[in-house]
């Protein structure tokens, strides 16, 4: 089977992977003990923070296929250096944030409450990501 077909086709299932990370994070916050207003607050509870760390990796997904589709010996169209150059930092920010939740997490596995911060630099570091994928028009079909 083709290669790039089979690449298509995992971009594809991690899509909707991401897709389901999103309705999944969505659901929690509308439904789950914290609202927007207590995301705000100094502490939240500690599932809002899990719900930020989990969503990260598909966060990321549309920014590190486009690296590795767009960084071969020879670029394929459609691909910017530039979008790279930004990408690349936009995901380690994005999964910093995420490990500096989970340290929270391990290092109190009893806790109910954990600062807001946490889920603030997740939800800023995934804000400036998906910036950059707007800006240079990528998506999951690039």
């Amino acid at each position: 089977m083709n290669t790039r077909l089979l690449e298509r086709v995992a971009d594809t299932l991690m899509y909707v992977c991401m897709g389901l990370g999103a309705l999944l994070f969505i659901s929690v916050a509308a439904t789950g003990c914290s609202t927007l207003e207590n995301l705000a607050a100094t502490k939240v509870p500690v599932n809002s923070i899990i719900v930020a760390a989990n969503g990260v990796d598909a966060a990321t997904t549309v920014a590190t296929s486009y690296v590795k589709y767009c960084t071969p010996a020879v670029q394929p169209a459609g691909c910017s250096n530039e979008a790279i150059q930004k990408l690349i930092p936009a995901v380690r920010s994005l999964r910093d944030a995420r490990n500096s939740a989970e340290a929270f997490l391990a290092a109190n596995p009893d806790a109910k409450l954990g600062p807001a911060t946490l889920v603030s630099a997740i939800t800023n570091a995934t804000n400036a990501l998906q910036a950059i994928e707007t800006e240079y028009g990528i998506t999951g079909r690039n």
